[in-house]
């Protein structure tokens, strides 16, 4: 049998869109209450962790982007400079999620 090549894609996810709403505080209050009330922020960062988790894991369709511009990330259309899909850098940024029904992705 032929075998067959398995990626990992890793991505980016956009922090006002995906996150923010899910910890209830701006970046910037997030460190300064980590800075001041460590465990006040740690069962926030829990808690908005979970609900990311959820949000992310829902099948659903998602908008997204070349974290690279074109040219960067086919670098003139050779093929030998293409990213690999290891799962090491990132090579799309997760912008927001498309509320639609789940019978629309069938």
């Amino acid at each position: 049998s032929e075998q067959q090549h398995v990626g990992k894609i890793t991505c980016k996810i956009h922090s006002v869109n995906i996150l923010e709403p899910h910890f209830g505080l701006p970046p910037s209050e997030m460190r300064r209450l980590n800075r001041e009330e460590r465990e006040k922020s740690q069962k926030l960062v829990d808690a908005g962790g979970r609900k990311v988790k959820e949000y992310l894991t829902t099948v659903t369709s998602w908008q997204m982007m070349l974290w690279h511009t074109t040219e960067e990330f086919f670098k003139n259309s050779d093929p030998s400079t293409v990213p690999e899909l290891d799962g090491m850098e990132p090579i799309l940024l997760v912008l927001k999620r498309h509320e639609s029904s789940s019978s629309n992705l069938l």
